[in-house]
């Protein structure tokens, strides 16, 4: 498993406590995908739509109250202070992406930007993935398709990106929304991801 598919999920099952055994299911599914179907004998087209049918639950899975509050009062406790470790910041924004809410995800998304931009160069990729599963509960696919190719730019053979690509366009199909939003999905990219992309290729 690659370090940013390690940070991904550590993030993913720090942050989640409700159905921490699902994720680990979701994981050791994606990364033993090949002998999986190998072993199993279970075609390729089950397989994938297990994997998808998995990453919709975890795009319909919610906070609860507790967490939220807990990771909501140690953000602001550090507002107070003038100094939000990154840490905090990424697991407020989780939570909130994770909520039934609208404006509460929207919230969450606008933290992740804000990490994005201004946090670890070497945790963009992370960011980028949780940016397209927030957009994703928004119902804006085409900035999440956006954020998700921007994503499998720099690493490709991301299993659980690729999944929520193809839940991603799976959606957008069934919404009859097309053109522009597919065709010009790696737009972002450009936008100094590529420089990004490189970077971490060099390495």
């Amino acid at each position: 498993m690659s370090s940013s598919r390690r940070c991904l999920w550590h993030h993913w099952l720090q942050v989640s406590t409700v159905q921490h055994s699902r994720y680990v299911a979701v994981e050791t599914v994606a990364c033993s995908f090949g002998a999986v179907h190998i072993i199993s004998g279970i075609g390729l087209a089950s397989s994938l739509c297990d994997l998808l049918h998995q990453m919709e639950s975890i795009l319909e899975d919610y906070v609860s109250a507790t967490d939220l509050k807990q990771y909501e009062e140690r953000y602001h406790e550090e507002m107070k202070r003038g100094d939000v470790d990154p840490k905090t910041q990424f697991e407020y924004a989780w939570c909130l992406v994770r909520s039934r809410y609208p404006a509460d995800i929207r919230r969450g998304v606008m933290l992740m930007e804000d990490l994005f931009h201004h946090g670890n160069a070497e945790a963009k990729r992370d960011y980028l993935f949780y940016l397209a599963v927030g957009s994703t509960k928004l119902q804006e696919y085409s900035k999440a398709l956006k954020f998700i190719k921007a994503f499998l730019h720099v690493e490709p053979a991301n299993r659980q990106a690729q999944d929520l690509e193809a839940t991603i366009k799976s959606r957008m199909k069934k919404e009859g929304i097309k053109g522009m939003a597919i065709v010009g999905g790696a737009a972002l990219a450009v936008s100094g991801l590529v420089g990004l992309g490189i970077a971490l290729a060099k390495r």
